[in-house]
């Protein structure tokens, strides 16, 4: 499986650390190979190109205007992300819950970098105030 994405962005992170077995490619420094580019707009259409980019809103009118292939060969960084390529080599777009479904990653799974960590005793997790007061910094006036 490939995950062609930026290293510094967020929702390739998160597919990232979802799909360990994935190889990340950076469209940055590697780029995506042309056929891979032709298969993704045949699937995805002008859906591929991120039309909200920086990227986007530098190019003047007669860039915009140029076939997406193109433009896609030109600016990597316009491909929408991050483009998942399967190990059978279905081509998935984005970070969605139909992506992330369709690839059996568990929701919970891309989710626990948010959750607060619980810490337990013998008993059961610890009470709310005891964990919130190991955390309290108290300031002098």
């Amino acid at each position: 499986m490939r995950l062609f994405g930026l290293k510094n962005c967020d929702t390739c992170r998160k597919a990232l650390k979802s799909l360990p077995d994935a190889r990340f490619i950076d469209v940055r420094s590697d780029g995506v190979p042309e056929e891979l580019l032709v298969s993704a707009l045949d699937q995805f259409g002008d859906a591929l190109l991120n039309t909200r980019s920086t990227t986007w809103r530098g190019l003047d009118q007669n860039e915009r205007a140029e076939p997406p292939l193109d433009l896609l060969k030109k600016h990597p960084t316009l491909m929408k992300r991050p483009l998942i390529e399967s190990h059978d080599g279905q081509l998935f777009l984005g970070w969605t819950a139909e992506v992330r479904s369709a690839l059996n990653v568990d929701r919970a799974t891309t989710d626990q970098a948010r959750r607060p960590m619980i810490r337990s005793t013998e008993s059961g997790p610890a009470p709310l105030t005891t964990m919130m007061s190991s955390t309290v910094i108290h300031s002098r006036r």
